[in-house]
């Protein structure tokens, strides 16, 4: 294999550059990066829709995104994230599940701690979409039934539609590419 065929990077007269075959792993590499971002946003719009499809008694509900730094014994840091549920409204009338009750009425507490486990092993890629690998900021999202109504009852949800109507300040994340996220 000759060496321009080998991504790498070269120095040519006294810069260092990447050669073309590096340049087209590059470009892949964004590419593959911007679809990703992208993908992960559509799982956070199918996410959020099916939190509101398995539950008919839900009308809206916050969460929070929190990033924070921790230190490991070996003197590093890494980022992790948090998240917690709050806000949570019912639809009027609607039948509240008995284990999500205390004396009639629904228990925000329990039934943020249940809604919690529905974003357990999500709330990093849900963050990742809106915050970059680097980032330590926080996030809060409100969502209500209404964003997505007309969707719910249909036999598929598209993640894509549904982003586009539980976040649409971000639209451009889903219909342009990543560039366009926090830093």
């Amino acid at each position: 294999m000759k060496a321009e065929q080998i991504p790498q990077f070269v120095v040519k007269n006294g810069n260092i550059e990447v050669n073309p075959a590096g340049k087209t792993v590059q470009e892949t590499y964004r590419k593959a990066r911007e679809a990703w971002t992208r993908l992960n946003a559509n799982y956070a719009g199918a996410l959020i829709a099916s939190i509101f499809a398995a539950r008919p008694w839900l009308q809206g509900f916050t969460i929070d995104i929190q990033a924070s730094a921790e230190f490991d014994d070996a003197g590093g840091y890494y980022r992790t994230i948090s998240s917690s549920i709050s806000d949570i409204s019912t639809v009027n009338g609607a039948e509240i599940p008995e284990d999500l009750e205390t004396d009639g009425k629904l228990d925000a507490d329990i039934a943020a701690d249940v809604m919690q486990q529905d974003f357990e092993d999500s709330v990093y890629d849900i963050y990742s979409v809106f915050v970059d690998d680097t980032a330590y900021e926080d996030l809060r999202f409100s969502f209500t039934r209404n964003m997505i109504e007309e969707m719910i009852g249909a036999t598929e949800i598209e993640g894509h539609e549904a982003f586009l109507r539980l976040f649409p300040d971000h639209e451009s994340i889903v219909v342009h590419n990543a560039s366009s996220r926090s830093s």
